[in-house]
């Protein structure tokens, strides 16, 4: 994932996605790539770009934008949890050899106390 150096292209590869992912996942708890995309957007996207991003149509680059701000900044983070309160679109969430439906609300929000929905 460290080729990819442009935000969009980040945004589409998660926008793409099944789902959101764990770190690891499958019976195998294979690394995800798709959680490797989200680390690298991360790493390359502006606190200002996560924020515009925690509006995204995609509730999965919503999700995955909190992510980052979270890990990023958690002051600021915490700012803009009210946007999630009440987001209860619903996504699917690969965590391990489980995969479930869970409401953004529920997804975004618990990796801010490093928890599983």
């Amino acid at each position: 994932m460290q080729k990819i150096s442009k935000v969009k292209t980040l945004v589409n590869l998660l926008n793409d996605s099944l789902g959101v992912e764990e770190k690891h996942i499958g019976f195998a708890r294979s690394y995800s790539k798709t959680y490797a995309t989200f680390e690298r957007l991360r790493d390359l996207a502006s606190n200002n770009t996560l924020v515009s991003l925690l509006h995204h149509a995609n509730a999965k680059v919503r999700v995955y934008a909190f992510w980052a701000l979270s890990d990023k900044n958690k002051s600021l983070a915490l700012n803009h949890a009210a946007l999630f309160r009440n987001d209860t679109t619903t996504v699917s969430y690969f965590s391990g050899c489980i995969k479930s439906v869970v409401a953004v609300n529920r997804i975004a929000l618990m990796h801010l106390e490093n928890e599983t929905p």
